[in-house]
């Protein structure tokens, strides 16, 4: 997410630089609905309260090299504070399909005694089974 965020337009970089976004369980809340009767919250009210939600910067700094990265994820990022929704739906889809650019991906292929080390602060994940039936 470091070069996705290098890659932006400075004008965009100056406009996400005192954003923040709210993040939560997002698509994960399907786990909590599925067969659930129509009108009934409970185990959705109780998965809220147990994992919650959390403010974030749009752009943090790493805590090592100091250089800055796009902290936003299309599972968890649902809107920007201060914004309106449709405003804020906007710029996050913005986001999400500038970072989800071939460039800024990287493809690791499995094979015997692989390993793969990545900094999970700066690193949107789609893991992909090509490794099974090994674990």
């Amino acid at each position: 997410m470091t070069a996705a965020y290098d890659a932006l337009p400075n004008g965009m970089k100056q406009d996400l630089a005192e954003l923040r976004a709210v993040h939560n369980m997002s698509d994960f809340r399907n786990n909590f609905t599925v067969n659930e009767p129509d009108g009934d919250t409970n185990r959705l009210t109780a998965a809220h309260q147990r994992f919650g939600s959390a403010i974030h910067p749009i752009v943090r700094n790493h805590p090592t090299t100091g250089r800055p990265f796009l902290f936003a994820d299309p599972g968890v990022t649902v809107h920007v504070v201060g914004m309106t929704s449709v405003a804020s739906r906007r710029l996050l889809y913005y986001l999400f399909d500038h970072m989800d650019q071939p460039e800024f991906q990287v493809h690791f292929k499995w094979n015997e005694n692989a390993i793969a080390i990545w900094d999970n602060r700066r690193t949107m994940h789609y893991a992909i089974s090509d490794y099974l039936p090994h674990r």
